[in-house]
């Protein structure tokens, strides 16, 4: 008597997880690492802003730097948020 168990589908299921861990750690690398960047400049300039007086202050360079530096969080949080997408998608192609 001899007994089988198909452990293909268990097989590509957990195959399907790891990748998509994969995925979703890289994302999770891009949010602690590149994000912090903008975002600890944008700390700094309000930090002057905190700091000078008001009359000394190049509100139009600030501005710039704050906008340009927002610019750059809002496109890492683009890409995190289509990697997730990207993710989500390929664990679902892989279970079909």
């Amino acid at each position: 008597m001899v007994i089988t168990i198909d452990i293909t589908e268990k097989k590509k299921h957990l195959r399907a997880i790891e990748e998509q861990n994969k995925k979703f750690r890289e994302i999770a690398w891009i949010q602690s690492h590149v994000i912090r960047h903008p975002l600890v400049n944008i700390m700094g300039l309000v930090e002057l802003i905190k700091e000078q007086p008001v009359e000394y202050l190049k509100t139009d360079d600030i501005l710039k730097h704050l906008t340009n530096e927002l610019e750059k969080m809002d496109n890492v949080i683009r890409k995190i948020s289509d990697k997730a997408k990207v993710a989500e998608q390929d664990y679902i192609i892989m279970l079909l």
